[in-house]
């Protein structure tokens, strides 16, 4: 079919459970779900969802809230159970290529982790389509003292929306981290809602465009309920005439009190022509809480390059390793032993294009 949708398979063969999305259509064939075989439905756009045989076996408040964002759509439910820690991670894999004849996919994915589960998940997102753009929706819904660490790879020849909505509960821990390489135009979304108290989350990115490829990414993180713990982290570097964004949002409820919330966005504009932009959002209307916010925008940090080339190394050397360190500081806390060694070949292998050699020949002088 592709050979990078078969390299993406063969990359976690024997490491993560895979759930296979073809051009917008759940593909048994390519799938190995193993002990989640019997917890995980997919369903067409022309599924009535609430007669579907799973349907009763689900929280019920859960498909009542959920129901009208995936009825009419392509997609799928994963549901884990109370107490139930899934031994290896799931890889989600979105492939999208041109012999795709009809208008632009649109998926809707709910994962479900019931109290004091717990889950490591990929998402992968390959392929080449630049003639359609795409939509993916996640909704992760965490009962109490559930851990979900979701992780995102956006390397495709693609142009997307991706969105993720994850609902909260009570002393819950939820992590994303994403790293976004920008062939066309992708637009990254991420809604975190607090709905008990003491939960914590966090949402971590690394985006990196070139030429003249878009970026934009956008957090909302909403305190509904007291003693929760959030953070955001999303830094860039763009070359040429990219472009790339962050609007982080911090909205702290009057009853959220001791609430603790940081944002955070660093910027490397390695491009003459080249446009960052930032913009945080707080609405705290809570008077007992922590909420600090910090952006920068700016060039490779000369003391550091001028220390590695004092000890012999070459400046595109040294500029490749600024920059990777630079980027790495995102995916430190992934779980996944796996997941973060996959996350760093990517991480790496785009890094690469990152040295003095290189910038001099798109013109442009560290």
């Amino acid at each position: 079919m592709s050979a990078k949708l078969d390299q993406a398979l063969q990359a976690y063969e024997k490491e993560s459970m895979k759930i296979v999305f073809v051009n917008g259509v759940f593909s048994s064939e390519k799938s190995e779900l193993g002990p989640l075989q019997n917890q995980f439905y997919s369903f067409s756009k022309d599924d009535e969802v609430d007669k579907l045989t799973f349907y009763k076996s689900l929280h019920g408040d859960v498909l009542t809230t959920y129901k009208e964002q995936v009825r009419g759509q392509e997609g799928s439910f994963l549901f884990l159970e109370a107490q139930q820690n899934v031994d290896k991670p799931v890889h989600f894999i979105y492939f999208f290529n041109e012999e795709n004849k009809k208008e632009s996919c649109g998926l809707v994915n709910l994962v479900v982790s019931d109290s004091q589960g717990s889950v490591d998940i990929l998402e992968s997102f390959i392929g080449e389509d630049r003639i359609n753009r795409h939509q993916v929706k996640t909704y992760l819904v965490q009962k109490e003292k559930s851990q979900v660490h979701f992780n995102q790879m956006l390397t495709g020849r693609l142009n997307l929306t991706n969105e993720v909505f994850v609902d909260l509960a009570e002393k819950s821990l939820n992590k994303v981290n994403v790293f976004s390489r920008s062939y066309g135009v992708i637009e990254n979304h991420y809604v975190v809602d607090h709905n008990g108290p003491e939960g914590e989350a966090s949402v971590k990115g690394f985006y990196f465009t070139d030429e003249k490829n878009q970026c934009l990414n956008k957090v909302s993180m909403n305190h509904h309920f007291e003693k929760g713990k959030s953070e955001q982290l999303f830094k860039s570097i763009l070359l040429d005439s990219s472009k790339g964004s962050f609007e982080g949002r911090i909205f702290i409820d009057k009853k959220a009190q001791q609430v603790d919330s940081k944002q955070l966005n660093h910027n490397l504009v390695l491009g003459e022509r080249a446009e960052a932009e930032s913009l945080p959002i707080l609405e705290i209307y809570a008077d007992d809480v922590k909420a600090n916010h910090g952006s920068t925008m700016g060039f490779l940090d000369k003391e550091s390059l001028f220390y590695l080339m004092s000890r012999g190394i070459s400046k595109a050397k040294a500029v490749e390793l600024v920059s990777m360190g630079y980027a790495l500081e995102t995916v430190e806390e992934v779980q996944s032993e796996g997941i973060k060694g996959f996350l760093t070949s990517s991480l790496k292998a785009t890094m690469s294009q990152v040295n003095h050699e290189v910038l001099q020949e798109r013109g442009f002088d560290v």
